[in-house]
């Protein structure tokens, strides 16, 4: 079983400062995200969710799935939602030589061309190198990382304990679930009662900007 944290402690994110971990804001705004999608059964149901709650979310979307659910990715865009690229087959940039994994991303960025002209990109598994990362900089990428993980896509989650962390995200953070059918079961049982949580909260659940000042790389919590 892979080993995860719910919420990443202070000095996980200096090494790849380059990344952006967190939001610096003023304002009560959460930043959701979801990886590995679409999905024929998990998207759809994640989009009724943010309807009911009035949250918007940037979706990590894998290449190959987005040319086979075409109209999932336009429901997407049309729901005022933004795409972001997760590669085109869902590459570990660990165990990936580097031009190997840039052809990856630029072919990401081809299957999504048609739904978004944004450059923001996440990698899978977070596992990126630091020649990845400064390439993918070089060529205008944001890189998104995450403040709070759900750990949705373990069967064996805790998940009183990730929805207890969810909830203590502060205003700034950035939130990873998955809309994938190996995250679906824990998804239905945690999204709908921390979208509740926030909304009765008065947090706003917004969209990952394109544009980020740099100091939102660096990790303050």
């Amino acid at each position: 079983m892979r080993t995860y944290l719910f919420k990443n402690p202070a000095w996980f994110s200096w090494p790849y400062q380059e990344a952006v971990w967190r939001i610096p804001t003023d304002e009560k705004v959460i930043y959701l995200t979801f990886d590995d999608g679409p999905d024929p059964e998990a998207t759809p149901w994640v989009l009724d969710q943010l309807e009911r709650y009035k949250a918007k979310a940037t979706f990590f979307c894998v290449g190959q799935n987005a040319e086979k659910h075409p109209e999932i990715m336009r429901r997407l865009v049309e729901s005022g939602h933004v795409i972001g690229n997760h590669t085109y087959s869902h590459k570990n940039g660990w165990k990936t030589d580097k031009q190997e994994y840039l052809e990856e991303v630029q072919k990401g960025e081809q299957s999504l061309k048609v739904y978004t002209n944004q450059k923001l990109f996440r990698p899978p598994y977070g596992n990126i190198r630091f020649s990845q990362l400064r390439s993918l900089k070089k060529a205008g990428y944001e890189v998104i990382m995450w403040s709070h993980l759900s750990g949705d896509f373990d069967p064996n989650v805790n998940i009183q304990k990730s929805i207890k962390s969810l909830k203590q995200a502060e205003p700034g953070s950035i939130l990873v679930f998955h809309d994938s059918q190996k995250a679906f079961k824990n998804l239905q049982q945690m999204l709908p009662e921390v979208l509740k949580y926030f909304e009765g909260e008065g947090l706003v659940m917004r969209v990952v900007p394109d544009s980020i000042h740099s100091k939102s790389r660096v990790h303050l919590f």
